[in-house]
């Protein structure tokens, strides 16, 4: 048995990514926020273990990979840096808390916990990185400044990485999801009717016809962290209806 790190587990792609490594036989060190959140995936997916995780916060995170140490029993094979947060606002009204929040979550976590996790990955042969960007990290639009530099920042941190790691065997790729229907876009927040017409203009925005789904991007991200892709690294892996195109 392997074991993989997943951040944002608790839902949305993060659940999706959980669930198939589970399938697929991994050990899961499920991190997230919320405690109650942890403690109902963690009954659903027996060989997992729950670890509170604020990716805006270092001494959460040196506490994570102090958690996930003094448990380890399978040797660390991936670690998916999938946790984010989202928002849409005009750049001339970004207020610089907001701005640096989005970098803190969406980046500078990220980078401090694969920064902390290298030495486990380095005792492993063949393991792998993949970080979760998105398509406005390479074609962004208006309204998105703050998460479009983050996630463009973050496919730079990988590609970096991925040369710096390739001597140890450690695989380094980015996944750009287009738009997937999972809480991040607000979708659980809005009511049946807000739902249905929001997907429906979404869908027309897509060269496919419809958005993505959870479990299509947990497919692709275990993937990227599996043997089937062993020659895989600095790569950038677009899952998102052709949206990039356009």
């Amino acid at each position: 048995m392997k074991s993989v790190v997943i951040t944002g587990a608790t839902s949305g792609i993060g659940l999706k990514t959980a669930e198939k490594f589970h399938q697929m036989g991994y050990f899961c060190f499920l991190l997230a926020r919320n405690l109650e959140n942890l403690k109902t995936l963690h009954q659903k997916l027996d060989n997992s273990h729950p670890v509170i995780c604020d990716l805006a916060d270092y001494q959460s995170i040196d506490n994570a990979v102090e958690q996930i140490k003094s448990v380890i029993k399978f040797p660390l094979s991936s670690l998916v840096n999938n946790a984010g947060i989202f928002e849409r606002r005009e750049f001339a009204k970004v207020v610089m808390s907001e701005w640096e929040m989005m970098f803190k979550v969406n980046l500078h976590g990220p980078a401090y916990l694969t920064q902390k996790m290298i030495p486990l990955l380095k005792k492993t042969s063949n393991t792998s990185i993949c970080m979760v960007s998105s398509t406005l990290g390479i074609k962004t639009s208006t309204n998105t400044s703050a998460y479009s530099a983050s996630k463009a920042a973050m496919i730079n941190l990988t590609q970096t990485l991925a040369l710096e790691l390739a001597p140890f065997k450690i695989r380094c790729n980015t996944l750009a999801p287009g738009i997937v229907e999972t809480p991040i876009h607000g979708f659980d927040q809005m009511s049946p009717d807000q739902k249905r017409q929001t997907l429906e203009l979404y869908n027309t925005l897509q060269p496919l016809g419809r958005v993505g789904q959870a479990a299509e991007i947990a497919d692709s991200i275990y993937f990227l962290c599996s043997e089937q892709s062993s020659w895989t690294t600095g790569a950038i892996l677009s899952v998102d209806g052709g949206i990039n195109l356009l």
